[in-house]
């Protein structure tokens, strides 16, 4: 197997009297779906803040293509590989998709555009990418309508859009098919399959079946500590982890 791209290692933080993260070290390597999974309360949204830079590890360290994370701010993590879509969709709702996704490029850029390009919105090479992200994802038909007015799957896209934009190495998705119907979460399974064949990702999904369907490996978080962490097969198979989550989750 390839040399992981990603790891953290001793990762802890506590908050008060309790230790949400628990000395957890996981790796992903290139193209990988590493999904984590695991009860309410088990530390996956706290691991995610820390990978992302919205909490502060109290000791451990997060590597990303053999750059330390756990030392740079959120906007830094992002220029070092990592983007992340959030539980609630991140969009601007009160805009065009098309006009989203331009604002997303321009953010990844290094060349400010002058006042008459954002005026008209001319500018060739964002105009591009913007569309290029928009085929992407799947809405290319989309183009003009307000993002805001769009289904919840198709937001949900959208905010997949945003954060392709600035090329990640590593994609953190937290429940992305959070909320949606069975044929929005097949178009969002089938997007990221798609999107796993050029970048690592790491998946935080409630929906069972779509984990062992997408995910490379799995870990398994409780009590703020790694539980398990192996391919699907063996996940499923645990007595432990089935003991303590896969049996009412599976069942419910």
């Amino acid at each position: 197997m390839a040399e992981a791209l990603f790891r953290t290692q001793g990762l802890q933080k506590r908050f008060n009297a309790l230790l949400a993260t628990d000395n957890v070290g996981i790796d992903v390597h290139p193209k990988e779906i590493h999904a984590l999974i695991g009860p309410n309360g088990a530390g996956k949204s706290t691991l995610v803040n820390l990978i992302s830079g919205h909490l502060v590890p109290d000791s451990g360290t997060i590597e990303l293509a053999g750059v330390r994370l756990d030392r740079l701010p959120p906007h830094e993590r992002v220029k070092a590989g990592l983007s992340r879509c959030f539980q609630v969709s991140s969009i601007f709702r009160g805009v065009s998709v098309l006009q989203n996704l331009y604002l997303a490029v321009q953010a990844n850029t290094d060349r400010p555009l002058t006042a008459w390009e954002r005026r008209k919105v001319r500018d060739a090479k964002l105009a591009g990418r913007a569309h290029e992200l928009a085929e992407r994802v799947g809405l290319e038909r989309n183009l003009t309508a307000l993002a805001g007015e769009l289904p919840h799957g198709a937001q949900r896209q959208l905010d997949v859009a945003l954060a392709l934009a600035s090329n990640p190495k590593l994609l953190l998705l937290d429940e992305p098919m959070a909320g949606m119907g069975p044929d929005e979460s097949e178009r969002m399974s089938h997007l990221i399959e798609e999107l796993a064949s050029s970048m690592a990702i790491v998946l935080i999904e409630h929906d069972m079946e779509a984990v062992f369907r997408l995910a490379d490996r799995v870990s398994v978080l409780v009590n703020g500590k790694v539980l398990a962490s192996g391919s699907p097969a063996s996940i499923r198979e645990d007595a432990l982890v089935r003991a303590v989550y896969l049996g009412t989750e599976e069942s419910a």
